[in-house]
């Protein structure tokens, strides 16, 4: 009986499958809940959560891409407002940079090929070429009587995917968000289609990032 050994080479190789999605998350600073509050530590506006896609780029993963995306968190999450907003009893919470954010770059992307370079230019592209609004997080404040937009995800979904209405709101109230370091708050109708007509991205970019972020808009 002939035994035929099998040895398997690691071969190093990038492919790019069909793109079907990518999505950039949010969270708005304000009091209405515990992320909310935490982010309102950071910035008066907003923080990014995260970049995300199931686009896949096969390559070798190199455990020097842990120590890659802890220095360039460290150069680049307070620019980025990428700052660490988990409840203190988290496993994360225990600085502002870079734990956090290299778990979101190993937990998110790693395992689809992407380098940590790679990762930071994502959350830093501020295009507004094919980013739809995908999803919003509110709550109904009675205090109020609105829903509070607590964060948004923005993002390249197919047109045919459903608008996702993650909350806890109330029928009939008007949408609202409420910058911490505005004397006003931004109005929307009480429709998922006024909300998704108003709340663009250029929108969004133009009344948060820019306002906390000048240099990203010029």
């Amino acid at each position: 009986m002939r035994v035929v050994v099998v040895w398997c080479l690691l071969i190093v190789w990038e492919i790019s499958v069909v793109f079907t999605w990518s999505a950039w998350s949010f969270q708005l600073a304000g009091f209405n809940n515990e992320n909310s509050e935490r982010c309102g530590l950071y910035s008066n506006f907003y923080c990014l959560i995260l970049w995300s896609t199931d686009k896949i780029k096969r390559r070798e993963i190199s455990w020097r891409d842990g120590q890659r995306i802890w220095s360039l968190a460290s150069d680049n999450y307070q620019r980025l407002n990428w700052f660490n907003i988990l409840p203190p009893k988290s496993d994360f919470a225990m600085e502002d940079c870079c734990l956090y954010q290299g778990w979101q770059f190993l937990n998110d992307v790693w395992s689809l090929g992407y380098y940590p370079e790679e990762y930071i230019d994502m959350l830093s592209n501020y295009e507004s070429e094919n980013k739809t609004l995908i999803s919003i997080t509110a709550k109904y404040n009675e205090t109020i009587c609105m829903n509070v937009i607590q964060g948004v995800l923005f993002g390249t979904a197919p047109s045919t995917e459903p608008f996702l209405l993650l909350s806890d709101v109330r029928g009939g109230a008007g949408y609202v968000t409420a910058p911490l370091e505005s004397s006003f708050v931004f109005l929307f109708g009480p429709t998922e289609l006024e909300v998704r007509e108003m709340l663009t991205f250029d929108w969004f970019k133009e009344n948060y990032i820019c306002k906390d972020h000048p240099e990203h808009c010029k």
